[in-house]
């Protein structure tokens, strides 16, 4: 057979569209020759026309093993797992494409969607900018650069692009009022979005944006004027947004009233849902709250608000006890836009290598990733230390806590999670959350006995350096998370403390506290021990509270620190659940109990009365 000339001949039929005898024919060339790749790659693009994938991909990715150097083919394949969703084998071929034609501007376009999938935004943005060195191609990757950037916390450099190629676009223009937000200029955001408004009058999301950054910055009244002084198209339905903010303001009836009435023309919308289910959670009705999840999980609607409402039932079902359903909830925190984009991006650069799946001994080799804070660390880390025994588990977290946690947990192996980590070293990797959510499937099953042993020395050193003759009181006040209002108190809440000459009170708020000090009166005191530095040296500060007499503190790290090492504790936690009460305070345990540590006692407090509550453990600890 003469292969050039059938091989001409089929070309010429694929040119004229004559698909079936071509495909004859390149068939016959194979069979005599099944490896001549111009025939693989042509009769695989031949199925890719007919768009019979499932035989096409194979062939394609055997002719491009034998001859790499085809860019035109990496590039289909390419964009062909890029549409599949197969990101890993997308960035393998369009990177095969770019190596043998670094002209082919495509291939780096799908580079740099693959990787931002993965949450690799960086090297998704040195994709983005190669392309963008042609000034006719910004268009086709400029809103996901500028994305890009944003996610990075690179507001300077997002607006910089979006005043240089697109000041006046309304999508970038709505960016750049999200950069400046986060930049705390907020007049000039709200006037660019006032303007959005005006020349957009039926988009949905300028308008909630606008009415929500009002309320926040300006506040509630200057919201009402906004609104009323909007000329805004019919056929916007404004009650879900204006129930959002009446709930945020903490007006529940007239958040209910607004949803309601949102609910009469749109039954299956997931976020009016959702909201509906936070109103009967802030009544204390969690039936009737589970009843809207319930509906929100039969509904499967694919809305971005669907898994951050499936993760709030999980954690509404945890907090009321119910761990076997609400760990299966929970879990869709991993593939909510904020925590699941936030992981992925984190870990994107830290993960190397793909787990090989194969078992390298017959002792799996387990990753676990830390998520989250560091109280949610120390959560997981009580749940699963108890079953943990001989199990070859390797936990990357923060390396703060590495000395604490090897003094206390001899079975499991701790590794830097701001460190490379090499998967293929593995068998297998998962969060802890995850890993905890296999082995705590019930309430019952949760042990609160203490689980970290503090430093003996440095706990009698810093002991010395205490009150011989007072009760030593060990305080926090504040958390990092600003999700919630009412999660921190003030030092100025201590008062009562603080004033008391039976007290010694001893600082074990973490960050900078030179303000604090400066409000509370000349007559209060407080004691810092200045050789620690309780934010970096966490195995200091689990000593320290281990040298206090008992701590009394809100929802931070010193409350999960002081619960894992069995000192007495006064929690100071919200009462209403969305009001800054995270889950595992759980409701109505055992009387003011939790079952994650013995040793702490809850204090409810109701709205922001946390001196009234820190009054009530003076007079119990007089």
């Amino acid at each position: 057979m003469n292969i050039e000339k059938k091989f001409n001949e089929a070309l010429n039929l694929l040119k004229n569209n004559s698909y079936g005898p071509a495909e004859k024919i390149l068939k016959q060339i194979l069979k005599n020759n099944p490896s001549h790749t111009p025939s693989l790659t042509n009769l695989a693009t031949l199925y890719f026309i007919k768009k019979n994938y499932e035989t096409g991909v194979p062939i394609l990715e055997q002719s491009i093993k034998l001859d790499p150097n085809q860019p035109i083919a990496n590039l289909n394949l390419g964009a062909y797992f890029l549409e599949r969703r197969d990101y890993e084998k997308s960035i393998k071929y369009s990177t095969l494409a770019i190596r043998h034609n670094p002209e082919l501007i495509r291939a780096f376009v799908n580079n740099g969607h693959a990787y931002k999938q993965i949450n690799n935004y960086k090297q998704s943005n040195v994709h983005y900018k190669k392309v963008m060195e042609r000034p006719e191609n910004i268009n086709f990757v400029l809103l996901n650069y500028v994305d890009n950037l944003i996610i990075q916390k690179k507001y300077n450099e997002a607006i910089k692009e979006i005043e240089l190629h697109a000041q006046n676009d309304s999508d970038f223009l709505y960016m750049k009022s999200i950069c400046l937000l986060e930049l705390n200029h907020e007049s000039d955001a709200i006037e660019i979005l006032e303007k959005l408004v005006m020349s957009n009058n039926d988009n949905e999301g300028y308008i909630e944006k606008l009415l929500t950054v009002v309320n926040e910055k300006l506040g509630y009244e200057a919201y009402k004027n906004c609104l009323e002084n909007l000329t805004l198209s019919e056929k916007i339905d404004l009650n879900l947004m204006i129930g959002k903010i009446e709930f945020n303001s903490g007006n529940i009836e007239a958040a209910g009233n607004h949803i309601n009435k949102f609910h009469e023309n749109h039954r299956e919308n997931v976020e009016s849902l959702l909201f509906s289910a936070f109103i009967e959670i802030e009544k204390s009705n969690y039936e009737n709250a589970k009843g809207y999840f319930e509906i929100i999980v039969t509904r499967g609607v694919a809305e971005k608000s669907f898994n951050e409402a499936l993760m709030n039932y999980g954690s509404l079902m945890l907090f009321l006890g119910d761990y076997k359903n609400g760990w299966k909830y929970y879990n869709y925190r991993y593939q909510t836009f904020d925590l699941g984009r936030d992981l992925g991006k984190y870990y994107s650069e830290i993960l190397i290598n793909k787990i090989s799946h194969q078992q390298k001994s017959n002792k799996p080799k387990r990753l676990i990733l830390q998520e989250q804070g560091v109280g949610d660390l120390i959560i997981y880390l009580s749940a699963i230390n108890r079953y943990t025994k001989q199990a070859n588990i390797y936990l990357a977290c923060d390396k703060r806590l590495h000395r604490l946690f090897e003094r206390s947990i001899r079975d499991i192996t701790f590794i830097d999670y701001k460190e490379i980590i090499d998967l293929s070293e593995f068998d297998s990797c998962k969060y802890i959350g995850e890993f905890a959510a296999d082995y705590v499937n019930s309430i019952e099953l949760i042990d609160g006995n203490a689980f970290l042993s503090p430093d003996p020395n440095m706990t009698r050193e810093l002991k010395s350096l205490l009150s011989k003759t007072k009760k030593n009181i060990g305080i926090s006040w504040k958390s990092k998370n600003n999700s919630y209002k009412n999660k921190s108190a003030t030092l100025m809440d201590f008062d009562c403390l603080l004033r008391d000459q039976k007290f010694n009170i001893v600082n074990l708020q973490y960050g900078n506290i030179e303000e604090d000090l400066k409000r509370i009166e000349n007559e209060s005191s407080i004691q810092i021990i200045e050789e620690l530095d309780i934010f970096n040296d966490l195995d200091g500060l689990t000593a320290l509270i281990n040298a206090c007499d008992f701590v009394v503190t809100t929802s931070n790290i010193t409350a999960h620190l002081a619960g894992s090492i069995g000192k007495k504790t006064y929690l100071l936690c919200p009462k209403k659940y969305l009001g800054g009460r995270l889950w595992y305070w759980t409701r109505d345990y055992k009387r003011n109990k939790t079952p994650w540590y013995d040793s702490i006692e809850i204090i409810e407090v109701d709205g922001n009365s946390w001196a009234k509550a820190i009054n009530k453990i003076k007079l119990n600890s007089c």
